[in-house]
């Protein structure tokens, strides 16, 4: 680290990085959309039974299980809980005792290399630039620049003493000044206040509702413990339930997802994903073992039959069948359509002549920036831009695959223009990592090519006699 730290970026490798980065395509496109394709056929019998047969995959029955299972929650025991009078008023007096929360304050903020970029972000934001446009040029997102909740304690630990006190006497929707904190210079930005508020369990009523719920989950873990050593001792689901009087529930015929046969929802088994997981990564005869869940939950299951899964009949399946055919044919004219499109493009007809000849297509014309984030255009139509030669068009399918895009590249700008402070210091920053990365790779191998391990025979035999003479 000390070698590699003094690295400095050569400035004609940051400038052809910023050039390339700010360069500007102009670009025609054409959608097609499949859904606007009306002028479909009328399939026959025929074909809809061949396109049945060659996608039979599609038209499998889903694999249903038939199960049983023992549930276990903190609130099946409530109902045997009993709190005494004292145990309420001690519980009341705790609560009275348990401090303010206080109040506290969510915020953004955004982390500057040096004094000088903080300020100049500053001066950018008194001038009216949105702090949003801040973050994304700090190189970056408003999720990683937010903050939830926090007390003045918290900040005060995350960010220092002065910074904390900057954050709680800002209002709300305001910015602050650049604050100095140990690593490096930052603006917040208060996005919501929370009032302090009053311990929320000061009432009688509430007090007991915990206490309630406490006693529960005592139950429920010894209750569980009783569990374990019936599964240990080798009883079945049947018997535990029997001897622990628990409920032994059943769900037949249940698919992956939840559902029956007949497309109905099971409402009788677990909401947690983690059921249905379990489910089906059990076999018939696979011993129960108690699995945990969220909220206090428990359960015990066992999968009693596996139904082979079957081809579902062409009757049943017949109107997804045309539905399915209708959506692939319009996909396929769609690109057909739009590569009779190309063809024209290439001949030198302007996209936006074709699209007004052309029912049910959209035109349009972008000129974005290599590093644009404004989402003008999909990623996939910016990937297009940025990979084509001047004059050349191409046809891509469409995000939301609905349809065809035809992509024509218009013309390109390299700029001799500057970035943002801030952003032009994250660029820096990256190419600085790059380059220690590169040389600290290089490094290593070097030092194991250099100092090849050597093996002492002598202590590899004493550790082997030792390790020998304690075995005896």
């Amino acid at each position: 680290t000390s070698i590699s730290s003094g690295f400095s970026v050569p400035a004609p490798i940051e400038k052809t990085l910023i050039r390339y980065l700010l360069e500007q395509r102009t670009a025609n496109i054409i959608t097609v959309p499949a859904s606007g394709i009306k002028n479909i056929p009328s399939p026959d019998e025929k074909t809809l039974k061949k396109y049945y047969q060659d996608n039979y995959a599609r038209y499998m029955a889903p694999e249903y299980r038939n199960l049983r299972f023992i549930t276990l929650s903190s609130k099946d025991f409530i109902k045997d809980v009993t709190v005494t009078a004292k145990e309420i008023d001690q519980a009341m007096a705790s609560s009275a005792k348990t401090p303010n929360t206080g109040e506290k304050r969510q915020f953004e903020q955004i982390l500057f290399k040096s004094k000088k970029n903080a300020f100049k972000a500053y001066t950018d934001l008194k001038a009216g630039r949105h702090f949003a446009d801040i973050i994304t040029v700090s190189g970056s997102t408003v999720e990683d620049a937010a903050a939830s909740s926090t007390s003045q304690k918290d900040a005060a630990e995350s960010y220092g003493p002065q910074a904390a006190k900057i954050i709680y006497t800002t209002k709300a929707t305001k910015y602050t000044a650049p604050v100095k904190t140990d690593f490096g210079w930052r603006i917040f930005k208060i996005t919501k206040i929370t009032a302090s508020a009053a311990p929320a369990e000061n009432t009688r009523a509430k007090v007991v509702e915990r206490l309630k719920k406490a006693k529960a989950v005592d139950l429920l873990y010894s209750k569980s413990e009783k569990v374990n050593d019936e599964l240990a001792a080798g009883s079945s689901l049947s018997d535990i339930a029997k001897k622990l009087s628990l409920k032994l529930k059943v769900a037949t015929g249940v698919s992956a997802a939840g559902y029956n046969a007949k497309g109905d929802r099971v409402t009788n088994i677990p909401k947690d994903p983690s059921f249905l997981l379990k489910a089906f990564a059990l076999s018939p005869g696979d011993d129960p073992v108690l699995e945990e869940m969220d909220d206090n939950n428990y359960y015990l299951l066992v999968v009693d039959h596996v139904p082979k899964t079957a081809l579902r009949p062409y009757k049943d399946v017949q109107t997804a069948v045309l539905a399915l055919w209708r959506a692939n044919t319009r996909r396929d004219m769609a690109r057909k359509n739009a590569a009779e499109i190309l063809k024209e493009v290439r001949k030198g007809t302007p996209l936006k002549k074709i699209s007004t000849a052309t029912a049910g297509t959209s035109y349009t014309s972008v000129t974005l920036a290599r590093n644009d984030r404004t989402a003008k255009v999909t990623k996939s139509i910016k990937t297009s831009i940025f990979s084509l030669e001047t004059g050349q068009a191409k046809v891509i399918p469409a995000a939301d695959g609905n349809g065809f895009i035809v992509v024509k590249l218009l013309s390109r700008k390299i700029s001799n223009g500057s970035m943002p402070a801030a952003q032009s210091s994250k660029i820096n920053q990256l190419l600085k990592q790059e380059y220690q990365q590169r040389f600290l790779s290089r490094y290593w191998e070097y030092l194991e090519t250099s100092l090849p391990v050597k093996i002492n025979q002598a202590a590899v035999k004493a550790a082997n006699d030792q390790l020998a003479s304690r075995g005896q």
